[in-house]
């Protein structure tokens, strides 16, 4: 079986050899180089390329688990079989490689891939996925975000924002469209190598960095004490407003919830 090589301390090393298992034995120790080899029937291989560093490796042969068909020689018949500078074969020296390649950048499809299904909900039928959306975010909630962002940008940068209800709905769509594209970092949606349209199109990334950097649901010169004790104080209005929301849903036969 192939086992993979574990990391063992200095008493456990200690143990094994106790224990009269391992490979050294009186006059058996082998100083090894890089430039040393050992050979299995028609294949051999050089002690780089078995993957040790100046390790002692005992020779192979097939009655010691050593497959001479040309696969990893790092095959023993028991775990007893596996030489113990096997074990302790320090992984770091076996360092990953990465081949770049140069080819024109494609987006991630934001278009659903999954199975469609018919909708159970009567009124659901009718409606558009806005609609639906409006169900629970309303504008009014939207209004009560963008009357906070305004506020908190004049305190935090000494100048309205000026953000407007359209503005919050393109910066909510936008974020639900990078969730289904996602990228390392928000810059990359704008940058000409990784431009996505279906968010550089809608707002500049300027625009997008100040309400990123000033959005507010809550009032924070207003808040008490007692309410910050609450981890969701800066959220907690709108998370009340979206509940009253979800409240109103009329229960079917069938619900989902995610």
């Amino acid at each position: 079986m192939s086992t993979k090589n574990n990391d063992y301390t200095t008493n456990d090393v200690l143990a094994i050899l106790d224990d009269d298992k391992s490979d050294f034995s009186e006059g058996g120790y082998t100083d090894w180089s890089e430039d040393d080899s050992m050979s299995c029937g028609d294949k051999s291989w050089s002690l780089a390329e078995a993957g040790f560093q100046n390790e002692p490796v005992l020779s192979g042969n097939e009655d010691d688990g050593c497959n001479c068909n040309g696969e990893d020689p790092e095959v023993y018949n028991s775990a007893e079989d596996i030489p113990l500078t096997a074990r302790l074969v320090n992984n770091k020296n076996r360092s990953v490689q990465y081949i770049w390649e140069k080819k024109t950048f494609e987006p991630q499809s934001d278009k659903f891939q999954g199975k469609t299904v018919t909708a159970t909900d009567p009124i659901g039928l009718s409606e558009t996925p806005l609609q639906y959306f409006k169900r629970f975010i309303t504008d009014k909630m939207l209004e009560h975000i963008v009357r906070h962002t305004n506020r908190y940008s004049t305190l935090k940068h000494g100048r309205c924002a000026n953000a407007s209800l359209k503005e919050m709905e393109q910066l909510l769509g936008m974020y639900f469209k990078m969730g289904l594209a996602e990228m390392p970092s928000y810059k990359m949606y704008w940058e000409n190598g990784t431009r996505y349209p279906a968010v550089a199109d809608i707002m500049s990334r300027n625009r997008f960095k100040l309400l990123l950097g000033t959005i507010h649901f809550v009032d924070n010169e207003i808040v008490t004490d007692d309410e910050k004790k609450n981890n969701f104080w800066k959220v907690q209005p709108f998370l009340e407003m979206f509940r009253m929301q979800c409240l109103q849903v009329i229960p079917i036969q069938h619900q989902s919830i995610d």
